[in-house]
């Protein structure tokens, strides 16, 4: 698709402009700045976008009036149709912005969801160590206690004796 650009919606609307008033548009309508090629290309501008009918012929090119080219000039001709392809750019850009954003947001949070299985597995082993530090203690307790007991009947018998 050929694209228009800014300095050209001036002239593809006084070319529309021209095609309402006389009902064609040829090289002749437009002034002495512009060159043959421009004309071709906006007239290949035109017969894109289907609001005139345009035709290229060895002899001349020329653009007429057909049931779209009223109806697009009561539009807002080529400038309402750059303004709103401004817009929607816009809309596009602040879109994949905000797809951007969306994504480092998953990012962060798929991060911050790995960070908290790793404390979790952290406290984990620690529970499990703490667990088994805490048998060991109860157990050398008991140890204790059975030998201070055994200690004690040993230590009983021979004062008695």
């Amino acid at each position: 698709m050929i694209e228009f650009r800014k300095e050209d919606i001036e002239k593809l609307d006084f070319i529309i402009d021209k095609v309402l008033e006389n009902g064609y548009s040829d090289f002749g309508d437009l002034d002495k700045t512009e060159t043959s090629d421009d004309f071709i290309r906006y007239l290949y501008i035109l017969n894109e976008y289907g609001v005139c009918d345009c035709s290229f012929t060895e002899d001349m090119e020329f653009a007429k009036k057909n049931e779209k080219t009223k109806h697009f000039k009561l539009q807002g001709g080529f400038k309402s149709l750059y303004s709103e392809s401004i817009k929607k750019s816009k809309l596009d850009n602040e879109r994949n912005s905000l797809e951007l954003e969306n994504l480092k947001l998953q990012n962060e949070n798929l991060e911050y969801q790995k960070s908290i299985r790793n404390m979790e597995n952290k406290i984990r082993k620690l529970t499990t160590d703490n667990l088994r530090l805490g048998n060991w203690d109860i157990r050398f307790r008991w140890y204790i206690a059975i030998i201070g007991f055994l200690l004690g009947i040993i230590t009983k018998y021979f004062m008695d004796k």
